[in-house]
């Protein structure tokens, strides 16, 4: 049948009006016609408080998409200075390609970031002092504080104690105030404030604190973090495990590496991580590798990278060019050119330069790994602690003696900066050490701190043992380091070889971590001579010199050059004809090289530009009789009160006092914090009101005051509610408060569990988060063992 006309007609009109209906709705949904949507997302921004302001002006068009040849125009105006979080404030207007404002073509929406500052991890700690015992007290006076105030502020502190007889008790820092020294404000609110503890440590003229422990381990931190923002010195090492032996002088001139960064920074190069301290060898050995690999491609070397991408932090470009056949990759590469597939060992190609990118990162926390890698890290965090914990029983012990001196705490937020601080201090770096009591002992890591010298490969195996025995996974790394200006070409030499540490941080991954100590004076030997001790016992008619039974050639100590082939002469003076003590000195001095050349002579000045040396006194004693003195053990569980040593804990064992002498025996001892200390005393021998006790050899044999931490169990609590579509939340804890000392309590602690569809899940307490305190408010966290238990959280349909 045929269409009439008229049909033809409004079939071509119906077909007329879909066609335009069409063109309409897709010029709309195009954003041709119409108002087009838009969202416009502000960064955020972390950052401790530092006086300065915040800001983040990076943004992205985050939802919808502009017209052809329209361009965004955004400025980005937020900013926080002081302690807390605000918006990330931004305004923007859409341009066409004459430069006419056509935003009200636009819907424009705003996704705000958020600016936190927080407060400033801030750590004020009393100034460990030593001094040999003169009869008169020493007296905490100073602090140190190592962490950077914002411009104008001052700490003001408040410090006590005292030690009087040879002994050691801590010096403490009572409180500490920040204060605006242009406004006179308490600004203390800006800063997380932790008070620590030092020493002061008195000495008998042998440098001992009783029972034979020598001073010079007992407070070889002295100071502090002395040249701590300088170390990272490079001795040129070997860039192996081993810790013995060095590179040539055509190896440590020769270039390893050219390398040119967008950033000024100190950049190192890693080559290889490694496994156990190996005892026999000297070294450590070949690390185990993780072969799991992240969404199947990248080692677990990249998990740090993942967390630093997702903490918002920018990349850098870096680009590198071997020269002598070695690779190595700069922390922290994020995934790209050169994706490793190992997480000890740094492999690629070395026939042509690469570039990457990379974060210019020199922190220990503060970053989150993406939860979709969480998994992933958790297993990889207990190969870590299967693999990288091991301590072998000769170090361990030397380990928790420094521990135990040294009030180190694992639960210190700052116990990284803690260790490295302790290590870089406990040596000085010297790249003319003693070769045979280090390298050839029968343990380099213990001698190296008992020697108080060495280079950056002693100072990286003695941190990466120490960290292990806290129960902190760590590794020996060894490489290339040196600093870097943005866009120069930096050409990094063998005399740039060095060693460090990495410590893994859980939820994050491997961090680096500088100990080596500070090189000061390089270009000279630094030498600190004491002539040797004279000990005698007195027969009448008896006298004795300063040389006692040595020569010139063999009457000093610390003259650690031997074993490159110097040599001295010594002219001593000090004279001794009756019982008592005194004192010797070094009068003349004069060095000769390997090949017999003098190059020092103290009298002249001669050799003054190779040679530092440092001359101390040095001792004499001539004793009637020895007498032996012991005291007995004391223990008690942490209660917030000091452990003490009683007279009655005090006794001589060994030796006749002559007719015509009384003794005097005080203790002294004390201990109030989880630990171990020496159950000191100090005797006096008395003659017709006189103290005689130089008269005499006085040895002793130190108990000890042992406070246990204190146990307590924390529990998060369980709830439970019918399904609403809001998260199942509870931040309360449960615990039995006997079980805190005498006006102690929790003071924070945080919970991280939620639950929110039907289920269940576990009401967890963040590990290491409770924080104790005393009535003073001095957290005590590290004197009480907490154990930790979850609860349940469950939403029922």
């Amino acid at each position: 049948m045929k269409r009439t006309a008229a049909i033809n007609i409004i079939c071509s009109f119906i077909a007329v009006s879909i066609f335009m209906l069409a063109t309409v709705l897709v010029l709309v949904l195009t954003g041709v016609l119409g108002s087009s949507e838009i969202t416009i997302s502000s960064s955020s921004a972390t950052a401790e408080y530092n006086g300065k302001p915040l800001m983040n002006d990076e943004w992205t068009l985050s939802k919808g998409r502009l017209k052809e040849g329209h361009e965004l125009e955004v400025e980005v105006s937020g900013s926080q200075t002081l302690v807390g979080t605000s918006d990330n404030y931004i305004t923007a207007k859409v341009i066409d390609e004459d430069g006419n404002d056509v935003s009200a073509d636009y819907t424009i929406t705003y996704d705000l970031g958020i600016l936190r500052v927080k407060a400033k991890k801030l750590t004020v700690a009393a100034e460990t002092k030593m001094k040999v015992y003169d009869g008169t007290p020493l007296v905490a006076e100073t602090f140190v504080c190592n962490d950077k105030l914002a411009n104008g502020h001052v700490i003001e502190a408040t410090v006590e104690g005292s030690q009087l007889n040879i002994g050691q008790s801590p010096s403490v820092v009572k409180s500490a105030t920040v204060i605006d020294s242009i406004s006179g404000d308490d600004v203390s609110r800006f800063y997380d404030i932790t008070l620590a503890n030092g020493m002061l440590i008195v000495t008998d003229e042998y440098g001992n604190i009783g029972g034979g422990n020598t001073g010079g381990n007992t407070g070889g931190n002295t100071g502090g973090n002395t040249g701590g923002n300088n170390g990272g010195n490079n001795g040129g090492g070997n860039v192996s495990g081993g810790l013995g032996g060095n590179m040539s002088d055509d190896q440590m001139k020769k270039v390893y590496f050219k390398v040119t960064s967008s950033v000024a920074n100190k950049v190192y190069l890693k080559m290889e991580s490694y496994g156990n301290y190996d005892f026999s060898a000297k070294g450590f050995s070949k690390a185990p590798e993780y072969t799991a690999r992240i969404d199947g491609t990248m080692s677990a070397y990249y998990l740090i990278a993942l967390a630093l991408d997702n903490s918002g932090l920018s990349t850098r470009t870096i680009t590198v060019d071997p020269e002598e056949g070695i690779f190595a990759l700069p922390y922290y590469a994020a995934p790209g050119a050169v994706t490793q597939t190992s997480d000890t060992v740094m492999s690629g190609s070395t026939d042509e330069a690469y570039t990457l990118m990379y974060y210019a990162w020199s922190s220990y926390g503060g970053a989150n790994l993406p939860l979709d890698y969480a998994s992933y890290e958790a297993a990889y965090y207990q190969f870590v602690k299967d693999n990288y914990l091991y301590v072998d029983t000769d170090t361990r012990a030397y380990m928790q003696n420094i521990i135990s001196k040294r009030n180190l705490d694992v639960n210190s937020d700052s116990i990284i900066r803690e260790v490295a601080d302790y290590i870089k201090g406990a040596a000085r770096y010297n790249l003319y050490y003693n070769v045979n009591a280090i390298d050839n002992a029968q343990n380099p890591i213990t001698a190296f701190l008992e020697e108080g010298e060495g280079v950056c490969r002693h100072y990286a195996a003695a941190a990466t043992m120490l960290f292990r025995t806290l129960g902190i996974p760590a590794r020996y790394t060894v490489g290339f380091a040196d600093d870097v200006k943005a866009g120069v070409t930096k050409e990094i030499k063998g005399d740039k070889a060095h060693a460090w540490v990495e410590v893994y941080v859980a939820g994050m991954g491997w961090v680096i971590v500088e100990v080596t100590g500070s090189q000061n004076d390089s270009s000279k030997i630094e030498l600190t001579l004491t002539p040797k001790s004279v000990l005698r016992q007195y027969e009448s008619g008896m006298s004795v010199d300063a040389y006692g039974s040595y020569d010139e050639s063999s009457c000093l100590s610390g003259f650690t050059i031997s074993s490159s082939g110097y040599t001295y002469r010594a002219t001593l003076s000090g004279y001794l004809d009756a019982p008592g003590k005194a004192v010797s000195s070094i009068t003349e001095l004069i060095i000769y090289d390997r090949d017999g050349a003098l190059v020092y002579q103290k009298s002249t000045g001669y050799g003054n530009d190779k040679f530092k040396v440092t001359y101390r006194d040095g001792s004499m004693h001539l004793y009637i009789t020895e007498l032996k003195y012991a005291s007995t053990d004391r223990s008690k569980v942490y209660d917030g009160t000091a452990l003490v040593t009683e007279n009655g804990d005090c006794s001589r064992i060994g030796g006749i006092l002559p007719s015509g002498y009384t003794e005097r025996i005080i203790a002294n001892g004390t201990l109030t914090s989880a630990g171990r200390a020496s159950s000191s005393f100090a005797v006096e021998i008395w003659q017709d009101g006189e103290n005689v006790t130089d008269c005499f050899l006085i040895r002793k044999e130190l108990g000890s005051l042992t406070v246990s931490a204190r146990s307590i169990t924390v529990t998060a609590k369980s709830d439970t509610k019918p399904y609403d579509g809001t998260p199942l939340v509870c931040d309360e804890v449960e615990y039995d408060a006997s079980e805190l000392a005498s006006g102690h309590v929790i003071d924070s602690f945080t919970i991280s569990g939620s639950q929110t569809g039907v289920g269940k899940s576990d009401n967890v307490i963040a590990a290491n988060s409770v924080i104790i305190r005393d009535a003073a408010g001095n957290n005590v966290t590290q004197n009480y063992s907490v154990t930790y238990k979850a609860g349940e959280l469950i939403v029922t349909p």
